[in-house]
């Protein structure tokens, strides 16, 4: 697995062409987070979580500028308040438009990354056997793409996340995060 991912990162950085942010290409990439969500619910007005989540994602550009896909968001947490520590999975997908506005070709350009969310969460902790939530909701973030090769850029995000939990509707989640990513822009060749 590894031969075969440095192998298709090489492929990457050898291709000629203009592939930035131009109509007709893709995006393939991920990006880690850092999040740090507080909760006010029922159960528990005073939880807490610190998270670390990996977000591989695939887009195409609608237009110049303009790019439309699908991020898929893994994450595993140890979070809780006072009483009780719970542990939890996470599986969200989430359809994304995501708006770059400089013109193409620049080394440094700017985003703003906007999409809709459903999420399933596992939970477990010591008290109570493992169920199962889900939710939905948005996320939006922004930042700088630095360009470190035509096709290769290095991402930096901040961002806020909303969530609603669908079977108990007082239960919303309010989550500011920041990330790092890696976005690798295929596209025509010269």
């Amino acid at each position: 697995m590894k031969t075969f991912l440095l192998s298709f990162f090489l492929l990457c950085l050898s291709i000629p062409g203009y592939t930035q942010t131009t109509k007709g290409n893709f995006l393939v990439g991920g990006k880690i987070n850092f999040e740090s969500v507080k909760d006010k619910n029922y159960y528990s007005p005073d939880y807490a979580s610190t998270n670390f989540i990996f977000s591989p994602n695939i887009g195409y550009f609608i237009v110049d500028n303009i790019a439309g896909g699908f991020r898929l968001d893994l994450g595993a947490y140890n979070s809780g308040n006072r009483l009780v520590e719970t542990r939890y999975r996470t599986t969200s997908i989430s359809p994304f438009l995501r708006c770059y506005f400089l013109p193409v070709q620049r080394k440094v350009n700017a985003f703003l990354d906007a999409g809709y969310l459903y999420q399933k969460t596992r939970w477990r902790n010591l008290q109570s056997p493992e169920y199962v939530e889900k939710s939905h909701g948005f996320s939006i973030m922004a930042g700088p793409a630095i360009f470190l090769s035509k096709q290769i850029a290095v991402e930096f995000t901040v961002g806020f996340k909303h969530t609603k939990l669908n079977a108990f509707e007082a239960t919303r989640s309010n989550t500011f995060n920041s990330g790092v990513g890696l976005k690798i822009h295929l596209g025509k060749t010269k």
